[in-house]
């Protein structure tokens, strides 16, 4: 479906929510070319009965006469057709108007209401807890609002009565409370109640964002340092969306190769014309300590959503340079989680000529991309963990193309999030672009990469090892462990594509 600000791709199927603005709006567009194009197929007619009229009377041109006479006169008619379509495609227009403006209405009122009493709770002192049981009573009761929302704009429009939908409904509120939604509230609530310690100079307005830059400035600064890892083998050439997925899923050391935690795979891609492209695939977070000597932690979490300084970013960094990324050369960055949030942090710096993020499952982290760089995000509706940034909708992080996969959940709270399923999802997109014409705008970013449909590229692929020692070993007479700008690679293998 395509959206004011983007592409939005929906796949699978489940969840609650049975009307789609983007999607009533983009119904309604194509219904008014259509109606355009009757418009022009009954000005031919109009045309043609002229050119008839002028002809010699003989009975084909009779007959020829009615014909066309009877065609611009029937109920089926080009124009009237084109009529009725255009009403419909307003009727669509009001109906999506409504439906996001009530939604977003009552997402907003609910969402400021949970920061407000989130913020109350930290001075309630012994009426927290019954405070807290308040809040829950809200946001099942903002449910049930946006459910009968729904059910009631359905109603108008011919379906079953709004009450007897809400009420069959209600079973399904509980499995929401871990889905991107309640997530998203539950996350509003709680750094309401930690920003209300606050002084007000240290407030942007975002209590998450506040919240985790004051907590990840209470942390020891840890740099990381990069070294190559040699020992995994060589990495197909990364030809789609799905490839990169496939690649980030590699570095979770799960099944073969196993790799060691916070791994940054770097993929050069030689294409027949001698065009150099690069891949570079950035795992979630692989522990929930606060320190250690792995820098996919949970500081870093919050360092990112924070917006102060985090290893792993520079991690990737000096692990591009190591590699022999050249300033110029097109690249894509992939990552899942915290790799996401990683992988939009380096292209905003601007180190490099990113021309495509590729996130899954990754909260937004606020930063403005540079305006060359196209942003790929791939959300499921049931995973909790894109929301923690305190918005369930991922088109709110100014996306060119999401991927909302709604899917039903695993039964694990946290199955949803899994980076195998987020393979599956980005499969789907590669799907969904294989259908797009060469020139689409919105799959620029992942062409110039990829270049899809060029056969036959040779790819370099080595990995390199963030970490974050108690003491970065300065540099002497050995080898140092920090790649500098324009080191040589140094491959775990070379294949070449097909």
């Amino acid at each position: 479906m395509v959206s004011g600000d983007g592409v939005v791709v929906t796949v699978g199927s489940g969840g609650t929510s049975t009307v789609d603005p983007d999607g009533l709006q983009q119904a309604a567009a194509r219904l008014r070319a259509v109606a355009h194009r009757l418009d022009g197929a009954g000005t031919d007619l109009a045309v043609a009965s002229h050119e008839v009229a002028s002809l010699a009377p003989t009975p084909d041109a009779a007959a020829l006469e009615v014909a066309l006479r009877d065609a611009r006169t029937a109920w089926h008619a080009p124009h009237r057709v084109a009529d009725q379509l255009r009403e419909l495609a307003d009727h669509l227009t009001r109906a999506a108007t409504g439906y996001a403006g009530a939604e977003t209405a009552v997402t907003r009122l609910f969402r400021s209401g949970l920061g407000a009493a989130g913020a109350s709770t930290a001075w309630s002192g012994p009426l927290a807890p019954a405070l807290l049981l308040s809040a829950a009573g809200g946001w099942v009761l903002h449910q049930v609002l946006e459910d009968w929302t729904r059910h009631v704009l359905v109603w108008t429009r011919g379906g079953p009565h709004p009450l007897g939908a809400t009420l069959h409904g209600l079973g399904t509120v509980p499995a929401r409370m871990l889905d991107a939604t309640g997530t998203a509230h539950a996350t509003a609530y709680l750094a309401g109640a930690a920003g209300a310690w606050l002084p007000l100079w240290m407030r942007s307005g975002h209590s998450v964002r506040d919240v985790a830059r004051v907590a990840a400035g209470a942390l020891p600064d840890r740099p990381a340092v990069v070294t190559p890892y040699l020992a995994a083998p060589p990495l197909a050439p990364i030809s789609d969306v799905r490839g990169g997925l496939r690649a980030v899923e590699q570095t979770y050391g799960k099944g073969e190769p196993h790799l060691p935690p916070a791994t940054i795979t770097v993929q050069r891609l030689e294409h027949p014309d001698g065009v150099v492209t690069w891949v570079v695939a950035v795992p979630g977070t692989q522990t929930g300590s606060l320190g250690g000597d792995v820098p996919t932690n949970a500081a870093t979490n919050l360092a990112l959503m924070g917006g102060v300084p985090d290893p792993m970013t520079q991690a990737v960094l000096d692990a591009m340079a190591g590699a022999g990324v050249g300033r110029d050369d097109p690249v894509m960055l992939v990552g899942h989680s915290q790799g996401g949030m990683v992988a939009a942090s380096v292209a905003a710096t601007g180190a490099y000529a990113v021309r495509s993020v590729v996130t899954a499952g990754s909260p937004d982290i606020g930063r403005v991309l540079p305006s060359h760089v196209q942003h790929v995000a791939l959300v499921k509706a049931a995973d909790p963990v894109h929301a923690v940034d305190g918005n369930p909708d991922a088109r709110a992080g100014r996306a060119d193309i999401v991927v909302v996969d709604g899917t039903t959940a695993p039964l694990t709270p946290f199955g949803a999030h899994a980076v195998s399923g987020y393979v599956d999802t980005a499969a789907a997109l590669d799907a969904e672009m294989a259908r797009w014409p060469a020139d689409r705008e919105e799959g620029r970013g992942v062409r110039e990469v990829l270049r899809p449909g060029a056969e036959g590229a040779v790819a370099t692929t080595t990995r390199w090892v963030a970490s974050t020692p108690l003491e970065v070993p300065t540099p002497g007479p050995g080898p140092v462990p920090v790649p500098s700008p324009g080191a040589v690679p140094v491959p775990t293998g070379v294949s070449r594509g097909s």
